[in-house]
């Protein structure tokens, strides 16, 4: 297929496997990176048991098999063996990647119980991806066949066969994108009781759908656009396009998905803990009101430490999730809703085995005029000044005085000598910090959402007051990280008002470590 005789349709048109040598260099990084990241999520799938991402391995698989056949084709540019090898299945490896990218929307909206918000019927989403997707991969994996024949009638033909297979991959591809935004849009504005408060971070999920269908959406355009070129294309002639536009995208895409496999299973066990939470919270007692309880506090523990590991990837390329999820836009309602789903059960759980868990000790007793201020409180005493005029002045200053009563309730196991913080309980310093999310006032915290100015200099102090028990690990990063975000959002008009926690937590005025 490489030559033919003068004067005939074949020499007319010229066909070629390659238009250059195949890149051994390039090949040879590809293989590597790619069965890397096959072992990884191959691993990651049997030890989480999330069978249901196979299809996604398999193209990993492919991908790598795929470039080997490059390796091939630079020793023999003339094989087509190692040319059919490498054509058809790097061009049908992210259809592959798209089929666990489908059923992962599907069993999102089944977590956060929002079916009814879906467009496309819940128990049809997977179905009509999927079947979408393997329309698209049988039109171009069998294009690809058509294509191996070896003779120019054939080539043309599984040409034409390739490109309806890369429109079928885009329209399902699109139209999924559209379903997965307008799902979202409606949860924004009617979000369930488990989005609320079921620790679910629902928005990473969804992120991570947006970023890697995006991406896919990408290289199939530039699919199409090379097999519309022909094989005497621009494209199709230049090598670096295939590794930029492919290779490099490709391999983004599973990097993405690449997270430790510990917090995958975690995630895995979380899931499975939610069953049991729903199904406890439809079914309220006293008898399993104290199981409840314990879940809702190990679930904290597992938001602030697994959370960050699992948005690190979409917040490199979304910078407003990275401030949502600093801001509270999701385990805010989550902690505060607690005592919505427990509150009917309060004097019961108060008086149980769960008691220790509840107490705050002398918090009530605490009154701030009864000690001296020090430096710390005279500089929170100091805000008042920011918001003096502002109509929300009376919130503001009720979720200040939430703050100085936290602090104080901190600062005394400073000073508590061992025999009384023997008898004290579970809560002590690290309670501090959640007691200001537990008391301060409902209106402060819609103000935080909608990124009033002064509520996020008080949001700041909060940060730099849990920054202060940076050494326990599940609290590790977050109050410099939540100092660092508000202070990328004020801007240096605001940026005096929180000189204290900027210094205290370790950043210059520029927010560099």
């Amino acid at each position: 297929m490489d030559s033919a005789p003068a004067g005939s349709s074949e020499a007319a048109f010229d066909f070629q496997l390659y238009r250059y040598t195949p890149s051994l260099a390039a090949a040879v990084v590809s293989v590597i990176v790619f069965a890397a990241l096959t072992v990884l999520h191959t691993w990651r799938l049997w030890k989480a048991k999330a069978f249901y991402f196979t299809a996604f391995t398999v193209g990993g698989v492919f991908q790598t098999i795929g470039y080997a056949g490059r390796i091939w084709g630079h020793y023999d540019k003339f094989s087509l063996g190692g040319f059919i090898i490498q054509a058809i299945l790097i061009l049908v490896a992210p259809a592959l990647y798209a089929a666990s990218i489908y059923m992962i929307l599907g069993r999102l909206i089944r977590t956060v119980k929002a079916e009814h918000l879906s467009l496309v019927p819940v128990r049809w989403v997977t179905r009509i991806f999927v079947t979408g997707d393997v329309v698209a991969f049988g039109f171009q994996a069998g294009g690809g066949g058509i294509q191996a024949a070896g003779t120019l009638e054939m080539y043309e033909m599984g040409e034409k066969i390739i490109i309806a297979g890369l429109f079928v991959q885009i329209f399902v591809f699109g139209f999924f994108v559209i379903t997965s935004v307008l799902f979202h849009v409606r949860l924004l504005r009617s979000p369930t009781d488990t989005a609320i408060t079921g620790g679910i971070p629902w928005r990473r999920y969804l992120s991570v759908l947006y970023v890697t269908s995006i991406i896919i959406l990408v290289r199939s355009i530039f699919r199409v656009v090379e097999y519309l070129q022909g094989n005497s294309g621009y494209l199709i002639s230049h090598e670096l396009f295939l590794y930029l536009f492919d290779a490099l995208l490709m391999a983004l895409v599973m990097a993405v998905f690449s997270v430790c496999p510990y917090v995958v299973e975690a995630t895995r066990h979380h899931e499975i803990a939610l069953v049991g939470f729903h199904e406890c919270v439809n079914n309220l007692t006293q008898e399993n009101s104290e199981a409840l309880l314990a879940w809702s506090i190990l679930n904290l523990l597992y938001v602030f430490s697994i959370s960050k590991q699992l948005s690190h990837a979409t917040e490199l390329t979304s910078p407003r999730l990275r401030k949502d999820r600093l801001l509270g836009v999701e385990w805010i309602p989550m902690v505060r809703g607690i005592d919505a789903v427990l509150g009917p059960h309060y004097d019961f759980l108060r008086e149980g085995r769960m008691a220790g868990a509840l107490s705050l000790g002398n918090w009530h007793e605490l009154n701030l005029d009864d000690h001296a201020s020090d430096a710390v409180d005279q500089e929170l005493c100091r805000l008042r000044d920011a918001w003096r005029s502002s109509g929300d002045a009376e919130v503001y200053d009720e979720a200040l005085h939430i703050m100085r009563k936290c602090l104080m309730y901190a600062k005394q196991f400073d000073t508590m000598d061992e025999e009384t913080l023997a008898q004290w309980g579970f809560n002590r310093a690290w309670a501090g910090p959640m007691a200001f999310i537990h008391f301060a006032p409902q209106q402060y915290f819609t103000l935080l959402h909608q990124r009033q100015p002064h509520s996020l200099i008080i949001f700041a102090y909060f940060g730099a007051f849990l920054h202060m028990l940076d050494d326990y690990w599940f609290l590790e990063g977050w109050g410099k990280d939540i100092v660092g975000a508000v202070d990328e959002l004020l801007g240096s008009y605001w940026q005096p008002w929180i000189c204290w926690p900027i210094q205290t937590v370790g950043l210059d005025a520029a927010g560099n470590t």
